[in-house]
């Protein structure tokens, strides 16, 4: 997939490939089967995207997208937090893993149709930290994106603390 402008928050946004087929029978058995080695694979290969592309070259910070605590509980792990620590080992980009925040338990998006999505999330991120994001520009991850409303109240919490730009990646586009 290629860098593409977005009038959301978030500046660039890349990711693997479409949600079907064998990447998404992959990020299934990531979140849903209990496959969190799955997640360092994904990583890398997330990784060598964003060292080939110049629009990700001034990234100061790698920010996974966060689980409410009880579903975090529920599943174990946050599988965006392991593919962020993976891109991060990677890279050489510093991973803050402990500065965003779902501040409210959100159901999950493929409960809702396309249009309903934004209204899920929207004032469902804070930033807990904001004098280590302030100036920066992060690079949020997470592992499937499908209207973009996660990353984009993911950003909108990080620029209202002062970040200079926020960009954006993920495992596959559904």
């Amino acid at each position: 997939m290629h860098c593409q402008d977005h009038t959301t928050s978030v500046k660039r946004t890349r990711a693997l490939g479409l949600y079907q087929g064998t990447l998404s029978s992959i990020i299934h058995l990531l979140k849903y089967e209990q496959k969190p080695s799955l997640a360092r694979r994904l990583g890398l290969m997330m990784s060598t995207l964003i060292l080939n592309d110049p629009c990700f070259s001034s990234t100061d910070l790698i920010i996974p997208v966060p689980l409410h605590p009880i579903r975090e509980r529920e599943r174990g792990y946050n599988q965006s937090r392991l593919l962020a620590r993976a891109m991060s080992e990677s890279t050489g980009f510093p991973l803050a893993s402990d500065v965003l925040m779902r501040r409210r338990n959100t159901r999950s998006q493929t409960d809702f149709p396309p249009e309903e999505r934004p209204d899920n999330v929207a004032d469902a991120f804070a930033v807990r930290r904001p004098e280590v994001v302030e100036g920066k520009r992060v690079l949020l991850v997470d592992d499937v994106t499908t209207t973009g409303s996660t990353f984009h109240f993911c950003g909108t919490a990080l620029l209202a603390v002062g970040v200079q730009e926020v960009y954006a990646i993920s495992c596959a586009i559904a």
